[in-house]
């Protein structure tokens, strides 16, 4: 009944929808045909409404796989459970309940939509797939449908503070895989051809069609993603202000309606400002350095109960060094973190052995989250190389 009620409510909803995207984002569909379910649609993930984007472009009722952090917004959450009925998958997380409610959904005949990246990207390269998904997929025993969007990224920079850029943007399946295809395929191929299929290199696609992206606040966050500056090396000093964005140390920059930046710096793209960035940090974070490499003040550390709320254990300035993250007086050993991601542009969601799930938002403070996740990922992935050395 639920699953009718589902349907019927987004084959009225959908064509209109469809015409909204296309006049306020220039959004372009490719309707696809029938095509034989149950399946499961990958697609790349870089705007808050790629649910939407993805959904036009198909016949056929689709149930989304969304963030944890949806699903604690009050009266909105209920709405969204009752006419939607998406599945929660917590960021941070191994998210063992949301692989079964999918497999659950696709026995009963329900067709999914799971972005197969779990993050957006900050640099305009599709960010790797969770390496468990091509396991998922060969356990579903469906077809698989791989499908791409293109220019998301400069219509919702994943850092920008104005959100949305009406430029253009295109929606298309990729590859139909269907059940015997699959089952002939190793998980690690299953991987492979889902990250082939969905990948996009957005400066690459500006380069060979430059399209427009307006905004009067162009380059406003830009410095959640660009984090180190390439002119004193310093960490999070970088500011932006409407097209621009500067430095203390005397570097300033523009970003362009097309996406590209200038200034007095060698970078001409955010993509490989960033290669380089993420590179140079790599280079110099050390685990067991005890020594702070970042810190920002006035944040909080709260405990999250998934789809119901979350409570603050402590606040004050976060920090993190080559051994520990600590919020206020609360410190938290990075070998002691399971996962780690971050939602919207900054706050991170994280598993930790003995605190559970665990939430630093940026409701109020836009900080530097990305930097406090890539120094954390760089320290546990060197503690995993020092354990497998140890154990060789």
């Amino acid at each position: 009944m639920k699953q009718r009620l589902h349907s019927l409510l987004l084959r009225t909803i959908k064509f209109p929808v469809y015409l909204f995207l296309l006049a306020g984002l220039n959004y372009h569909r490719h309707l696809t045909k029938h095509i034989d379910g149950p399946f499961i649609v990958m697609s790349n993930h870089n705007t808050d409404l790629d649910p939407l984007f993805v959904s036009a472009a198909f016949r056929q009722h689709m149930y989304a796989v969304a963030s944890e952090h949806i699903f604690r917004r009050g009266f909105a959450t209920w709405l969204l459970r009752v006419f939607l009925a998406p599945i929660s998958r917590p960021k941070g997380s191994t998210a063992t309940s949301t692989v079964i409610e999918m497999l659950r959904r696709l026995r009963e005949g329900y067709n999914i939509l799971l972005f197969a990246e779990g993050n957006k990207s900050y640099n305009g390269l599709t960010t790797p797939i969770l390496p468990s998904t091509g396991k998922l997929v060969k356990k579903a025993r469906c077809t698989l449908v791989t499908f791409r969007l293109t220019g998301g990224y400069f219509t919702s920079p994943r850092w920008g503070i104005k959100k949305f850029r009406r430029g253009r943007m295109d929606g298309s399946v990729v590859n139909v895989y269907p059940p015997e295809k699959i089952a002939g395929m190793s998980a690690d191929e299953v991987n492979a051809a889902i990250a082939a299929d969905i990948f996009e290199d957005a400066y690459a696609q500006q380069e060979k069609n430059p399209t427009r992206f307006r905004s009067n606040r162009r380059a406003e966050g830009i410095e959640t993603a660009l984090f180190l500056c390439p002119s004193c090396r310093r960490l999070g000093t970088l500011k932006s202000r409407g097209n621009g964005f500067f430095c203390p140390c005397g570097l300033c920059g523009e970003y362009d309606e097309f996406g590209f930046i200038s200034g007095n710096f060698p970078f001409k793209t955010i993509r490989d400002w960033d290669l380089w960035e993420l590179d140079e940090l790599g280079k110099n974070v050390c685990a067991g350095d005890e020594n702070v490499y970042f810190s920002e003040p006035g944040l909080r550390l709260c405990a999250v109960t998934a789809g119901v709320g979350s409570r603050v254990i402590d606040s004050g300035t976060l920090s993190v060094s080559g051994t520990t993250l600590r919020c206020g007086n609360t410190p938290i050993p990075i070998s002691s973190i399971e996962d780690i991601s971050i939602h919207g542009s900054s706050a991170l969601i994280m598993t930790v052995s003995g605190m559970g799930y665990l939430e630093i938002p940026s409701d109020r403070v836009k900080y530097r989250g990305r930097i406090f996740a890539l120094i954390i990922e760089e320290v546990k992935r060197q503690l995993a190389a020092q354990g497998k050395n140890q154990n060789a």
